[in-house]
């Protein structure tokens, strides 16, 4: 197994996706959004590569890797904004998603080369802009 940058060490691990889920059921029934699939783990160590996403109902934003073990680490948490509106349309869902604290936090994640975790603690630590 891959040796996890210091930053990353202390996250909250899972064995896989399937684990994360089975800790709190609540995760497997939430819609999900995703923020990539080509998150490295430090500018450094480009490999291998995680995918990034936040569970709707619980907030929690976390990395899954997509090579080797599949561990998962559980970056951080950003509350939703209001109930996911599992019905109404796509104009419901467009105010839905303008307001989640989720896309202030990560705005500006797809223009970074490469993207790196760290990047997403730093913010989570310093919290959603205003």
């Amino acid at each position: 197994m891959d040796e996890l940058p210091d930053e990353l060490a202390p996250l909250p691990t899972f064995p896989s996706v399937d684990a994360l889920y089975v800790d709190d059921e609540r995760r497997r029934r939430s819609p999900e959004w995703d923020f990539g699939v080509h998150w490295a783990p430090s500018p450094e160590d480009r490999w291998p590569r995680w995918r990034v996403s936040w569970i709707v109902d619980t907030g929690d934003l976390y990395a899954a890797e997509q090579a080797g073990a599949g561990r998962v680490l559980l970056l951080g948490n950003c509350p939703p904004h209001g109930d996911y509106p599992h019905s109404g349309g796509l104009e419901a869902w467009s105010r839905f998603h303008r307001s989640q604290p989720i896309e202030r936090l990560l705005d500006g994640w797809a223009e970074l080369d490469p993207p790196v975790l760290a990047w997403i603690l730093d913010r989570l630590r310093l919290g959603v802009p205003a």
